[in-house]
């Protein structure tokens, strides 16, 4: 996931972050030390972006270019969902 602790929509900044995994588990979690509350919406067999459990804003998860970046958009279209995609930095 994109290093994302916190919602990209400015009137909502909500901490995506959950409760700490333990130690003794991180490995199983790619080192990771926190479980995220950000649901990953799936279509097309891809988790294709992120939205906010909070406000509802969605940000993508491929780079502009990529042929998923443009399906994730579409879809964000034809549901009427915010995009905050963050525009400074590599999603």
């Amino acid at each position: 996931m994109a290093d994302l602790h916190f919602c990209p929509n400015p009137e909502c900044q909500a901490d995506q972050r959950d409760k700490e995994i333990p130690d003794e588990h991180k490995h199983l979690f790619g080192g990771d030390g926190w479980f995220y509350r950000t649901i990953g919406v799936y279509a097309y067999d891809h988790t294709l972006f992120y939205q906010c459990p909070d406000c509802g804003g969605a940000w993508h998860r491929f780079p502009l270019g990529h042929y998923l970046y443009h399906k994730a958009a579409e879809y964000m279209r034809a549901h009427n969902l915010q995009d905050f995609t963050p525009k400074t930095s590599e999603v």
